[in-house]
């Protein structure tokens, strides 16, 4: 199969925006996630977190993980 690069398209974005600036504010951090609660219901619902460093968290920020890592990753998660 022929590959064809294009580039991106309008619109297409080259990284994802993974929490804003005004979402850390309020975010919470645990050891493998974080969580941005709700403005309704029940407060602090997740009594082992700690308060997210406020700022914006992009996957642009992010190491890219070699083709090995992702390999390993599905195999750990029973994907493959």
């Amino acid at each position: 199969i022929e590959i064809q690069e294009i580039g991106l398209r309008p619109g297409e974005k080259m990284y994802e925006e993974l929490m804003t600036y005004d979402e850390s504010t309020m975010a919470l951090e645990l050891p493998d996630m974080f969580v941005i609660p709700s403005s309704y219901g029940e407060k602090n619902h997740y009594t082992q977190a700690k308060k997210a460093t406020e700022g914006t968290y992009s996957s642009n920020d992010q190491k890219q993980i070699s083709k090995e890592e992702v390999f390993t990753l599905l195999k750990s998660q029973t994907l493959i």
